[in-house]
């Protein structure tokens, strides 16, 4: 998963629509098991709090994919408060739990 910093410029990228190369598109893709173009669905469609960020976000489908220890995805994150990276990666898995029959289905009738 790439580093706090670069999670605010990737995810900017994706959901402007910028075009990623095959490669960064695969990388995207074994980081958080989504496709950016899925990404861009879930942010588009799940009304998160209001003060989770793309990249808080991106914590959430990395913690979800990866299943990492907490001490793991702090350094990934590159943020030291336990308790920060807790409250939106918590926020952001109920609220992908409560809308996923409609993201999941929606993103396969593409």
């Amino acid at each position: 998963m790439p580093y706090n910093s670069d999670l605010r410029v990737l995810s900017h990228e994706v959901l402007n629509g910028t075009f990623l190369t095959e490669e960064e598109t695969e990388k995207f893709r074994a980081g958080f098991g989504v496709s950016p173009a899925v990404f861009r669905h879930i942010w588009n469609t799940v009304t998160f709090h209001k003060k989770t960020k793309p990249k808080h976000a991106l914590w959430g489908l990395n913690f979800l994919k990866t299943y990492a220890t907490e001490h793991n995805r702090l350094g990934v994150a590159r943020i030291k408060s336990r308790k920060t990276l807790r409250r939106h990666v918590t926020r952001v898995v109920k609220k992908l739990a409560k809308h996923m029959p409609k993201v999941v289905s929606r993103s396969c009738a593409k």
